[in-house]
């Protein structure tokens, strides 16, 4: 299940997916644009889904819907997003509150829809595709970088969850890079070859990785405090 689907990086992502032989279930706000992404596609392995993330219910039927079709949902990728720019002192508190209910609760809504079913199998891979913006924020961003900041913070939480009963499981948030995307910078990465980065990510085996943070295809080692380095040593963070 690929959410942000219907253009960018999620349509580089579900277009990869389909064509190494995965079945993708495409979750996009537009019926038109993910039609596209389905273009030319096997149609038996490319189910169109549209809806806004910001929608918990649909999202449950359509991971119901795509459990009924393909067997299970093995694996998510929660990467719908929007990204204003807009100054902190300009009067723009709805569009800052789409930004978090997309970017933040959107996510949270997918893995909320797929994850009792990954817990049912205690196998399954979910991918937050987040940002450093947090970090070093540009300026007109704060909406966008709050945003990605709150949505590393989804991740470990949902890894620590999982973390201890189902090891089979693995939460990580991913960090693609500035893309050639219409959100992104002409400069940036080609949305094709990112995505073979992402899918690499899914295809990590058990107790492979969990509650991290890859930056492109690599794994960041970022410092850790004395407990957590406790924990890591006993697989339990």
């Amino acid at each position: 299940m690929i959410t942000g689907a219907g253009a960018g990086l999620g349509r580089a992502m579900a277009r990869a997916a389909v064509t190494r032989g995965d079945a993708v279930v495409a979750v996009g706000r537009s019926a038109a644009s993910l039609d596209e992404t389905g273009h030319d596609l096997d149609p038996a392995r490319f189910m169109a889904a549209p809806a806004d993330v910001r929608d918990a219910p649909a999202l449950r039927r359509i991971a119901a819907d795509a459990a009924t079709r393909f067997g299970a949902i093995d694996a998510l990728v929660a990467g719908a997003a929007i990204y204003p720019r807009g100054h902190v002192q300009d009067d723009r508190a709805a569009e800052a509150t789409d930004v978090m209910a997309i970017n933040v609760v959107g996510a949270a809504n997918s893995v909320a829809a797929v994850l009792p079913g990954m817990m049912q199998r205690a196998r399954g891979r979910i991918i937050l595709v987040g940002s450093f913006a947090q970090l070093d924020p540009l300026p007109d961003s704060w909406a966008y970088s709050a945003s990605k900041g709150a949505l590393t913070v989804l991740a470990r939480a949902t890894a620590a969850e999982v973390r201890g009963d189902y090891p089979g499981i693995l939460v990580n948030e991913w960090v693609p890079g500035a893309l050639n995307t219409d959100m992104g910078v002409p400069e940036g990465h080609d949305p094709a070859k990112a995505a073979l980065w992402g899918l690499s990510i899914l295809d990590l085996p058990d107790g492979g990785p969990s509650g991290r943070v890859f930056n492109e295809d690599r794994l960041v080692e970022l410092p850790l405090s004395f407990k957590r380095k406790i924990l890591r040593k006993l697989r339990l963070g």
